[in-house]
């Protein structure tokens, strides 16, 4: 048996195809990425780990294990129907890394409900095995929350805890690190 080695080129390739496949927007009748049993959640690594360094206060800024799973079954239950109006895809030199920029919205039930719409800036990272394996996304924080919620860029007022037990979810222990520090830049 012959042992290939990859060159940046088939890498990058192999690796765009899994970002693709994480990015599709769902078909009408499949969930999206953060709803357990998503087909999409087939081309994540054992050890992914979601970042949202602008996350606001009361909120992880990285999301692991079950953690990662506590927060995405939040969104599952507040979150609808969301969509991206548009989107752009760079490749950057290291075949294993990708940067996306969109826009998208949809209806959310925080608070007093309103529409989500928001700007991201993403980082995506496979592994050498061809898995995601990162997703940091940077989202404009003025914009973060509907209007009908908290006022634009008032990230205080977001109680993640509050808003978890408003859609029939279990509140999740914090700690001040993992709510107030930014993850170290890897």
């Amino acid at each position: 048996m012959t042992n290939k080695t990859m060159t940046d080129d088939e890498i990058r390739a192999r690796n765009r195809k899994i970002i693709d496949q994480w990015l599709a927007g769902p078909e009408k009748g499949v969930d999206p990425w953060y709803v357990p049993g998503s087909p999409a959640r087939a081309v994540l690594s054992d050890d992914f780990v979601f970042e949202i360094p602008f996350s606001p206060r009361g909120m992880l800024k990285v999301y692991r294990g079950e953690e990662r799973e506590a927060f995405w079954e939040f969104l599952g239950k507040s979150v609808k129907d969301y969509s991206y109006t548009k989107q752009y895809f760079y490749e950057t030199s290291d075949p294993y890394t990708f940067i996306t920029e969109d826009e998208g919205e949809g209806p959310v039930t925080w608070g007093s409900g309103g529409r989500y719409r928001n700007r991201h800036i993403t980082v995506l990272r496979c592994n050498k095995e061809g898995k995601l394996c990162l997703y940091r996304e940077y989202f404009n924080p003025q914009y973060h929350w509907p209007e009908t919620t908290v006022d634009a860029g008032d990230g205080d007022t977001f109680d993640y805890n509050k808003e978890r037990k408003r859609v029939g979810l279990e509140p999740v222990p914090l700690t001040r690190e993992e709510t107030h520090r930014m993850p170290r830049l890897e």
